[in-house]
């Protein structure tokens, strides 16, 4: 069956969307009858698609299949062991408890060079821990 999520690159010129002739539909001609939900947002600089398609589309494909956990679960992880944390607290106004956590970065916002290194850890961690063939995102 087919990755069961995608990302397509387009443009928007004069207030209309262009995609590649054919690119969701060729994206989700193996999917199983269901409800989506497509999203548009504007491409940020930083993380290239190129990047995020090796990423979303060869390593935690193969590192789900291996494991049997879904992709979102295993990309939790991933964030979790290889990328900085964050220390955030909250304060009730009432009571003035204080509650404080570090949470894991996303990768939303980081640079191509950041991405790169964060994909090549995960990389590493599959083929080291899991045992898998991960493709070189070169080749």
């Amino acid at each position: 069956m087919a990755s069961l999520s995608t990302l397509i690159s387009g443009r928007v010129r004069a207030g209309r969307l262009e995609v590649p002739t054919g690119a969701v539909q060729a994206a989700v001609s193996g999917w199983p009858d269901r409800d989506v939900i497509l999203s548009i947002r504007p491409a940020r600089p930083g993380r290239s698609l190129r990047q995020l398609r090796y990423y979303h589309g060869v390593v935690l494909p193969l590192m789900a299949e291996a494991t049997g956990q879904d992709e979102d679960s295993i990309h939790d992880d991933m964030c979790d062991r290889f990328l900085t944390k964050r220390h955030v607290h909250y304060a009730n106004p009432h009571t003035g408890e204080v509650e404080e956590r570090d949470v894991a970065r996303r990768t939303t916002g980081l640079s191509v060079q950041e991405f790169f290194d964060f994909t090549e850890r995960v990389r590493v961690f599959a083929i080291e821990f899991l045992g898998l063939i991960v493709p070189d995102p070169t080749r």
